[in-house]
């Protein structure tokens, strides 16, 4: 039987590369469209919360073709195009490249969750993280427990406190660790962690690291804006709405 490797997921060690070479391990075509598989990708596949990477791939014979989604399945990025009846070379080589106002995009909705998440567990210690939806139109940070204090004054202050940081400018810093790393680092470990990816972690200046497997931006000055909009109340969960640019 054989045995088809893992992509090599570049993002989660450099976020700032757009573009790399890589190896096609095979192309198939389902129900769900065609895909291609590559030995290492640096497109993130949509999940954890955040919007997939799209961009293009392209060889040496100036043929290009657009990924217009990406998923993940079984440790592999699925490369989602219109290939039509393009005959693809298994080990031949080919140029990804993502969209760069794309990945910013998804990268401050996602860096901006961390943010909202921060502050949210400084103001109300009791409030645990256990959901991040970080898409530009409806973003929010679902938390387990309620709250008692006041929703428009706790609004009001941690926007200031959301402000600050952002003026500041604190650094976004990751990590990739074992499991017996991460037990020792982070307060509360997820019971969904995946088994199919690096562990890594990500910290905003020297605050604690939480597992994230997204992208993000460098530095908190890179986002203009991060506001929350609201807070909700939801089936013993607190939700709170933020939009950031």
């Amino acid at each position: 039987m054989r045995v088809i490797m893992n992509t090599e997921l570049i993002y989660l060690k450099d976020n700032n590369l757009k573009q790399v070479t890589a190896k096609l391990i095979k192309m198939e075509t389902t129900e769900q469209g065609q895909y291609c598989i590559f030995d290492q990708s640096v497109f993130y596949p949509k999940g954890g919360g955040q919007a997939c990477d799209v961009g293009t791939i392209s060889n040496d014979s100036k043929v290009v073709f657009d990924i217009s989604y990406t998923g993940f399945h079984e440790g592999q990025v699925l490369h989602y195009g219109d290939f039509k009846d393009f005959q693809f070379a298994e080990g031949s080589s080919w140029e990804l490249k993502i969209d760069p106002a794309v990945r910013l995009t998804n990268s401050k909705g996602h860096t901006a969750g961390h943010l909202v998440h921060l502050v949210m567990e400084e103001l109300v210690p009791e409030l645990t993280a256990t959901k991040g939806h970080h898409f530009p139109k409806d973003a929010y940070i679902r938390f387990d427990g309620l709250t008692n204090v006041d929703r428009d004054e706790l609004i009001l202050k941690a926007n200031e406190n959301i402000k600050k940081y952002i003026d500041e400018g604190f650094p976004v810093k990751s990590e990739i660790l074992s499991l017996d790393q991460l037990k020792k680092l982070v307060k509360n470990i997820p019971f969904n962690l995946p088994e199919d990816k690096p562990l890594r972690t990500i910290a905003i200046g020297e605050y604690f690291p939480v597992p994230c497997g997204g992208t993000h931006l460098n530095d908190l000055s890179e986002l203009k804006s991060a506001t929350i909009t609201k807070i909700k109340h939801k089936k013993g969960n607190t939700v709170v709405g933020y939009a950031f640019d």
